[in-house]
């Protein structure tokens, strides 16, 4: 393992700017050995973390949540698992909101003191491998992932990914956010190449072995990143380990929620497993009405689910309406009457 000093690529797309930039070059897989162990011992994951890398630093659940509980919620699941959970938002919103059974898992020496009450019984605290190694509970028909397959061992993610489907239902989807590198055939390119080094890599759709350094501790990948790959990269892996993407049903999704969730958010898949079970209801999921009006429908529940529950936000909900409002140009004057009174009922 190298600590160098490189550039970005000068082609404007992204951050890409030409400026001077540390990186961890990774020489052999034992490298990923080290950098977890230093990851551990350092409480890289500890008390300032989830501040430093979510912006979360008091009692406000996470404004995108709402969405990725939304477009969870439209898989109509039973009982969710969601791997990575830190304090639970999702989580915490699909069991007060839906009332869906959940169970959280993650490791992090910050996170027991951080979780939402109502999680506190169901959630499972370690590395995640082997929590479902030793899973004893009952079977899941939704699991989770937003943003930590990429912090995994990358020699884990086979075996995780194996356990994650083979603890679920028949009839199991899948939902999870990856930081997924180049263009997508649904999500487009959130995420472009950055680094020259990683060029050959990226065109053979294989995993990195130059990641940026964190500027918290440049001894740690950028927030703990072990795994940088291009999209095509991470849909095998979940296919070649039995399941199958749903890229119309995701298409839908994102006519949803793009306009309310940053970038990175963006790059998510649905997978279902590849059973007959699991494919018709990944073909009912309904999504009703226009865009348009399915989403102000959404954001009246969030504002009740506010005052219900005393639970706020750190985006305003008249910062949503005006992005919904801002997206949706003419459609607007079709639902005016209904977007006025949400305006009314949320105006200080």
């Amino acid at each position: 393992m190298k600590h160098v000093i490189t550039r970005y690529l000068d082609n404007g797309v992204g951050y890409n700017d030409g400026r001077a930039t540390r990186v961890i070059e990774i020489e052999s897989d034992s490298d990923y050995d080290e950098l977890l162990a230093y990851i551990v011992d350092s409480d890289f994951y500890g008390k300032a973390y989830l501040p430093r890398q979510s912006g979360q630093v008091d009692a406000r659940l996470t404004g995108h949540f709402w969405w990725v509980a939304e477009m969870a919620a439209l898989l109509k699941p039973r009982r969710v698992v969601e791997l990575g959970c830190a304090r639970g938002d999702v989580l915490r919103i699909l069991a007060e909101q839906h009332r869906v059974d959940v169970v959280g898992i993650d490791f992090g020496s910050a996170l027991p003191e951080r979780l939402w009450p109502v999680l506190r019984s169901s959630f499972r605290a370690g590395e995640i491998l082997d929590v479902l190694r030793a899973w004893d509970q009952a079977p899941y028909d939704l699991g989770c992932a937003f943003d930590i397959w990429e912090h995994l061992h990358p020699r884990t993610l086979g075996e995780t990914v194996d356990l994650l489907v083979k603890h679920s239902q028949d009839d199991a989807l899948f939902l999870f956010v990856i930081p997924a590198f180049g263009a997508d055939e649904v999500f487009g390119e959130p995420f472009p190449l950055e680094l020259e080094e990683n060029r050959r890599a990226f065109e053979a759709h294989e995993p990195f072995r130059f990641l940026l350094a964190d500027a918290a501790d440049n001894r740690v990948p950028a927030a703990g990143h072990l795994t940088w790959a291009h999209t095509d990269w991470w849909s095998r892996l979940f296919e070649t380990r039995g399941l199958v993407r749903e890229p119309d049903l995701e298409r839908k999704m994102h006519r949803l929620v793009d306009p309310h969730v940053p970038h990175s958010i963006r790059s998510f898949y649905v997978f279902r497993r590849d059973t007959p079970a699991a494919q018709r209801r990944a073909a009912a999921v309904h999504i009703p009405g226009p865009p348009a009006w399915t989403t102000l429908q959404s954001l009246m529940r969030r504002h009740a689910y506010q005052r219900r529950f005393h639970a706020g936000f750190d985006v305003l909900l008249r910062t949503e309406i005006e992005r919904w409002s801002d997206s949706r140009g003419p459609v607007l004057r079709s639902v005016g009457k209904a977007s006025r009174r949400l305006i009314q009922a949320v105006r200080p």
